[in-house]
């Protein structure tokens, strides 16, 4: 009776349950008709064993189901309070944002009373009381402190675009830097009306806007362009740190030129991580391990690194702000101030 139990059980969770794509898929139901076979020979005690192993088995599938089911109700009840919050093709703005406000005054997992939510890289760093994403819930790199202080901000963005779905389903991301906040250069309400407006109106297509423009850098105060710039805040170094990485990347030959040519007048660039994207262009961030590849030991054991004169535990950062232009000119897209 109980080898029938759980041929039936499991035959019918083989056709009700549709497992997510990261569960394993359950084994074959002909892998547990052996067991009813082997019984009847052996002797009481042999029989006991394997009613043992039986029970043993029915106990693990039990525990099995119990996560699956705890898992698919976080699943579904994630769903349901992002329902709102999904990209509207059709309608004006003023529909997607009024059901977007309808979402966070509804539902407590999304962010609450504000357009913009906060991003702790240290779970003690969270703000009591905000509803501020927790880094390393969602990238486990994150407890590591010397990527956390190694990354900077770019955690926040790898940590981000890491199951984005999860966290943020409209057609367009944001990010802005405490950095900014603090220099008083983020967005006033009516630049946030022009942007709102631009981007709901496809002024410029899949456009990268930015709001803090590198020739107002105080740090640029002899207006040098884009990779002298870069060069001039990481220690004379950053192109030939930009160079290495990118031969690691793509396998290229010492004796070539791998250096992404920038446009030396015309145009501004962006700092400070201020700026305004598609989502689906949020994932193509990839860079940061070859960085790391060649650094690693000298920065990690040493605390010295080739974009710093002295001891930097943040060094990589100020390099992997300005990533974000090398990536965003060569991929054609416009870069809207």
């Amino acid at each position: 009776m109980v080898q029938e139990t759980v041929e039936g059980y499991a035959f019918l969770l083989e056709n009700v349950l549709k497992l997510p794509s990261e569960v394993a898929p359950p084994k074959e139901l002909q892998n547990f008709k052996h067991l009813r076979g082997t019984m009847e020979p052996f002797s009481k005690g042999e029989t006991r064993s394997l009613i043992a192993m039986d029970d043993s088995f029915s106990y693990e599938i039990w525990e099995e189901e119990k996560k699956m089911h705890i898992l698919n109700n976080k699943r579904r009840r994630e769903e349901q309070e992002l329902k709102d919050r999904t990209d509207q093709p059709r309608g004006t703005w003023e529909d997607v944002y009024r059901n977007a406000k309808k979402a966070d005054r509804t539902w407590p997992f999304l962010h609450q009373n504000s357009l913009y939510r906060g991003f702790g890289l240290s779970t003690k760093g969270r703000r009591p009381g905000m509803d501020d994403v927790d880094g390393p819930s969602r990238l486990q790199l994150l407890n590591n402190p010397y990527y956390r202080d190694t990354l900077g901000e770019y955690g926040a963005f790898f940590a981000i675009a890491n199951r984005i779905d999860s966290l943020h389903r409209n057609a367009w991301i944001g990010f802005q830097s405490w950095r900014a906040t603090a220099r008083k250069a983020s967005l006033s309400d009516v630049a946030q009306t022009s942007l709102l407006d631009a981007i709901e109106k496809r002024k410029y297509g899949d456009a990268l806007y930015f709001w803090v423009r590198m020739d107002m850098d105080p740090r640029n105060s002899m207006q040098r362009d884009f990779w002298s710039f870069c060069d001039a805040i990481n220690a004379g170094n950053c192109k030939f740190v930009f160079s290495e990485t990118l031969k690691r990347m793509y396998g290229l030959q010492h004796d070539l030129n791998s250096l992404p040519p920038m446009p030396e007048e015309g145009g501004t660039w962006s700092v400070m991580e201020s700026w305004a994207l598609p989502t689906k262009s949020f994932l193509e961030f990839m860079f940061v391990d070859s960085l790391d590849a060649q650094m690693y030991d000298e920065h990690h054991l040493s605390g010295h690194c080739y974009l710093s004169f002295s001891k930097d535990k943040h060094c990589y950062s100020r390099v992997l702000e300005l990533l974000i232009n090398v990536w965003a000119y060569h991929s054609a897209r416009r870069l809207c101030m």
